[in-house]
């Protein structure tokens, strides 16, 4: 293994699987290694193994692991593997030492397969790297200086890749890959907080064939080594001044349920209500008509005519119903397309918002993209008159662990950012921002989740419903205020996406609905992003109250400042709070002291003005 030779020490093993090889640190996965730190700075998001089916979606690996063993200055492990019902079979180890470490790949096809990636995927964390030089070797021994990217990016940064080396803060980076032709892209796009370095190039296509016999291997080689003393750290906020974002529900039909709708409402009453509609049609229910604001997203399928679009808001106004903002887009492009890819022919975006700016014309009409940041990205709107531009999110687009979705976090201000400087002067008044997938640009569609799991690219994920679910929601609330972002939705009416459910035949009341019920109010008014809190903290402060989650993986002590009456949300009152939307009756108030937040626990604070 091509590591720097480092003086001899004992590898140990910590409760919480941290691995310690002297300098370098890493938990250990079931397909790699997370986390790889040396003294304490993480150089390495993630390196692991993956296997991408046709719709993008990660195949599970039927996987065999092999013994691991720590002596000295390594530490191995890996595992035998099958893919893609047994299509495809291989082996993965992992050498790991006091100065990096080798992953290598053996696999074979056993039969013709179909598939978008396989091989080692390695993500670079954004503190310490955003804005870094980047050297890049190229296959014909061209060295490039570049940088990893401030704004997001939407091509990939860097392409034909052998060897790359930067730093974090004091630690210098050093990977060459073989085996493959590997490329890097900007996974802020997709609200990730990394940049990936992935092999076969997107622009050869996907998805692709393996044929039977033919075989895969590959290695990825890294080393570390410190070299100075800055810091490569997440800069603590200190504190900010906003207009905090106005908070609204998202509708479509499918998800009408009355009952859900009525709880939701009354508990909530939202800024707006942003109805999507699946095309030009009068498909309202009644029980959406009286929201105080309905907006409309309309997905206009082929061989729509500007004459659908009139008759449609003829239809409205005949029940009364005006709509504020209006986004119209044509059904092509709820898929993803390469930046230098052919995009769809036939009605443009630009086209459909002139069309909609002819039917409503009291509104305001909308251009962006109706899925991700990362379609707005590689395609922004040209010119065309318009008054707001929108895109949405979803944080499960590669991975669905805990600790992937909250990193997610880390990457929302910058998107929002560059969402921002493509709006210029107009605002961003953002559809769904949300954990699940509402809509599948890159496959078929959402990837079924019958068991609840915690699965990408998954439309029904079981933290929705739960303290994480709120604490995540807090801390995109935060991010958005920080952009400036004017309007969001961070739940649905009812459905997937809601925050009231029957359960046992009794309604539940989930801590997000807790969450929005304490914020609708205050959407639009000034507030604060507070600063000077534990690392992983979020905290917003407004006129009469203010709200922090952890959204962190470790405990720590709060000492709100200001008086008033406090409400710990944590595992037990979550329970105990689920049976009222007057939530806050049940619980009795915390003395102010200090409070210790566990993950996902929420803090909520009132006094009288």
């Amino acid at each position: 293994m091509a590591l720097e030779h480092q003086d001899s020490v004992q590898g140990s093993e910590t409760r919480d699987g941290t691995v310690n090889l002297g300098p370098v640190y890493f938990v250990p996965l079931q397909n790699g290694l997370r986390s790889i730190r040396c003294n304490g700075v993480e150089a390495v998001r993630s390196l692991e193994f993956l296997v991408r089916d046709s719709s993008w979606a990660t195949a599970p690996l039927r996987a065999i692991p092999h013994a691991s063993s720590t002596r000295g200055d390594f530490h191995a492990f890996g595992f035998d593997f099958s893919a893609l019902d047994g299509a495809i079979e291989g082996k993965v180890s992992f050498e790991v030492g006091t100065g990096g470490l080798t992953a290598r790949l053996d696999g074979c096809a056993l039969r013709d397969v179909e598939l978008n990636r396989i091989g080692f995927v390695l993500l670079s964390p954004l503190v310490g790297v955003v804005g870094a030089p980047l050297r890049v070797t190229h296959s014909d021994g061209r060295i490039q200086t570049i940088e990893f990217p401030l704004a997001v990016m939407p091509s990939q940064p860097a392409t034909d890749i052998v060897a790359m080396e930067h730093r974090v803060g004091p630690v210098d980076v050093s990977i060459a890959f073989s085996g493959d032709n590997f490329e890097m892209e900007d996974q802020r796009n997709w609200t990730d907080a990394s940049f990936k370095t992935y092999s076969r190039p997107l622009s050869l296509g996907f998805p692709y064939r393996l044929a039977a016999g033919e075989t895969i291997r590959q290695s990825v080689t890294l080393a570390l080594r410190q070299s100075g003393t800055s810091p490569a750290s997440m800069p603590a906020r200190s504190g900010r001044k906003v207009t905090l974002p106005e908070i609204g529900l998202v509708a479509q039909a499918g998800w009408d349920d009355a009952d859900d709708a009525a709880a939701t409402l009354a508990a909530l009453a939202p800024a707006h209500v942003i109805w999507r509609s699946a095309e030009p049609r009068d498909d309202i229910p009644a029980h959406l008509v009286s929201a105080n604001f309905l907006d409309l997203e309309i997905v206009l399928p082929e061989r729509t005519m500007p004459g659908d679009l009139s008759d449609l808001a003829i239809a409205l106004r005949g029940r009364g119903i005006y709509p504020r903002r209006v986004f119209a887009l044509p059904e092509p492009f709820l898929k993803s397309y390469q930046p230098d890819s052919e995009w769809p022919r036939g009605t443009t975006p630009e086209e459909a918002a002139d069309w909609a700016r002819t039917a409503f014309p009291e509104a305001e009409i909308g251009v962006g993209m109706l899925t991700n940041f990362t379609e707005l990205n590689r395609r922004p709107p040209d010119a065309v008159q318009a008054d707001f531009v929108t895109h949405s999110t979803t944080a499960i687009v590669h991975a669905a662990d805990d600790v992937s979705v909250m990193e997610t976090l880390e990457a929302l201000p910058q998107v929002f950012g560059s969402a921002q400087a493509i709006a210029g002067e107009l605002p961003l008044c953002l559809g769904l921002v949300s954990i699940a997938m509402r809509t599948n640009p890159y496959g078929a569609g959402v990837i079924a989740n019958p068991d609840g799991g915690k699965i990408a690219m998954a439309m029904e994920d079981p933290r929705q419903w739960t303290r994480f679910g709120a604490a995540f929601a807090l801390g995109a609330f935060a991010a958005a205020a920080e952009a400036g972002v004017t309007s969001l939705a961070l739940a649905s009416v009812a459905g997937p996406f809601g925050v009231t459910r029957i359960s046992d035949g009794v309604r539940e009341f989930t801590p997000l609905c807790h969450l929005l019920s304490f914020l609708s109010a205050r959407g639009g008014k000034a507030g604060e992003v507070i600063g000077a809190l534990p690392e992983g903290f979020v905290g917003i402060a407004f006129e009469g109250g203010a709200v922090f989650a952890n959204c962190g993986l470790l405990p720590a002590d709060l000492r709100p400042k200001g008086g008033g009456q406090f409400w710990h949300l944590d595992a037990d009152s979550e329970t105990q709070t689920r049976r009222s939307a007057d939530w806050r009756a049940s619980l009795a108030p915390h003395d102010g002291g200090a409070v210790c937040l566990q993950p996902f626990d929420l803090l909520f604070q009132e006094w009288e003005n």
